[in-house]
């Protein structure tokens, strides 16, 4: 039981998201059972990447040279950090998270997406720096899409 604003909760454990390495320019789709979510990758150039309905938690593009041959896609970690998207100095997911009122519980929900040992994309919670499209580029850009397949399953 959680006391929270007054309000006294049960919480609820979610299953972790276990970790894996996802080639993504040869497996295009990484499935995420724990979340009942899917990752997908494609390259493509800028103009063609974006659709009206993508909106920043759901597709992020970065430079394709930039990114490497495999992610790592993992749940966060305590002192886990990143760059945000706009910014020179790193933020604690930590803070991210409270900055966005996501009650720990639900934390464990969000894939944290690496390259390498930097933290480059945490699906509905922010995107770094790293591997920033630039407008006057024609390199190939990795579109990343993050999609929910169905309510993330419910643990007691």
């Amino acid at each position: 039981m959680v006391l929270a604003r007054g309000q006294v909760r049960l919480r609820q454990t979610q299953p972790r998201l276990e970790p894996r390495t996802w080639p993504w320019r040869k497996q295009p789709c990484c499935e995420l059972p724990e979340t009942a979510a899917a990752l997908t990758a494609h390259l493509t150039d800028a103009a063609d990447a974006r659709d009206p309905a993508d909106t920043a938690e759901t597709l992020e593009l970065f430079t394709a040279k930039n990114l490497p041959d495999e992610l790592t896609v993992r749940t966060w970690r305590a002192g886990d950090r990143l760059v945000p998207f706009g910014r020179k100095t790193p933020k604690k997911l930590q803070d991210l998270f409270t900055d966005a009122h996501i009650p720990q519980e639900h934390r464990s929900r969000f894939p944290v997406i690496l390259a390498g040992d930097t933290i480059v994309w945490v699906p509905g919670l922010r995107r770094a720096e790293f591997a920033r499209v630039r407008k006057d580029s024609d390199d190939p850009v990795a579109a990343l899409r993050y999609t929910p397949t169905a309510a993330p399953p419910e643990s007691v």
